[in-house]
């Protein structure tokens, strides 16, 4: 499956993309934008899959659309504890409601890490790929 055709599915039934957190980039990028709910966020935090895509730049403004290039790299210590003690006040509660959920495209076991980290730097994924433990 290719990322915009799962967005595009998602929009359609009502369950778009408001936020994506986006460590690949590469040609998808600018595939994906037009399938992002009204006021969504694109935000990129690396490059693995390639520096270069290509906008529609009327995708952006029509759907309100933000795209933001962000690391963490650059920041101090005292700003990674703040946003650590955010997440943990902030995020945490509603990820553990259930409120808030990661889309879990794929679930491999830890010997398929090989498989699992192909799988990302194609840009085939349409969510997170789980590398799982065998319970002792």
């Amino acid at each position: 499956e290719r990322l915009e055709d799962v967005m595009r599915e998602e929009l359609d039934a009502g369950h778009g993309v408001d936020i994506c957190i986006d460590c690949l980039g590469g040609e998808t990028v600018g595939k994906c934008l037009p399938y992002m709910n009204r006021l969504g966020r694109w935000i990129m935090i690396a490059t693995l899959a390639g520096d270069v895509t290509e906008v529609n730049l009327k995708n952006l403004y029509v759907r309100n659309i933000r795209l933001i290039g962000s690391t963490l790299r650059a920041r101090t210590p005292a700003f990674k504890a703040e946003l650590l003690r955010s997440l943990v006040r902030d995020v945490w509660p509603k990820i553990e409601s259930g409120e808030l959920r990661p889309t879990v495209w794929k679930v491999l076991p830890i010997t398929a890490a090989e498989e699992a980290h192909e799988l990302l730097q194609s840009g085939r994924s349409a969510g997170k790929v789980v590398l799982t433990v065998p319970a002792e």
